[in-house]
């Protein structure tokens, strides 16, 4: 099964921002160095980081990204919103309306998973980048 990283390495690009918050900006080659990635690839989810408005950048070799807001204010939740939900996958055939399991399988399947997903971006809301940035804090950026 394919996982999708970019959240997470969204994540990641947010809290060394925050780790600069207010100083000055942070250049993609630094934050891949970090994320142990492609700069090419930081520069990708860096434009929806814009475009979603948590993250202002300048172009060039001379620029960098800055949070657009203190990092006590923008939560996982805002960031998972803007990175894009990631689907579940389910069985792309029907199943069989005939089974007594296959009839009310995949609504069954995705009232849980929703109930989840609910669940999830709760617990999402209530985590800051500041509370990473405080949690990783204690280890240098390299």
């Amino acid at each position: 099964m394919y996982t999708n990283s970019q959240f997470a390495v969204a994540v990641h690009m947010m809290t060394i921002l925050a780790g600069n918050y207010g100083q000055q900006r942070v250049n993609s080659e630094l934050m891949a160095r970090s994320v142990n990635t492609n700069p090419v690839i930081i520069r990708r989810i860096l434009r929806k980081l814009v475009k979603g408005g948590l993250v202002a950048a300048v172009p060039g070799a001379t620029g960098g990204s800055v949070l657009t807001r203190p990092p006590e204010q923008i939560s996982l939740l805002d960031i998972y919103r803007i990175e894009g939900k990631q689907p579940v996958c389910l069985p792309e055939n029907n199943p069989n309306p005939e089974c007594l399991v296959g009839k009310s399988f995949k609504g069954v399947l995705c009232s849980k998973l929703s109930e989840a997903e609910q669940a999830m971006e709760r617990k999402l809301a209530e985590v800051t980048i500041a509370d990473l940035y405080t949690e990783c804090a204690e280890f240098p950026l390299f």
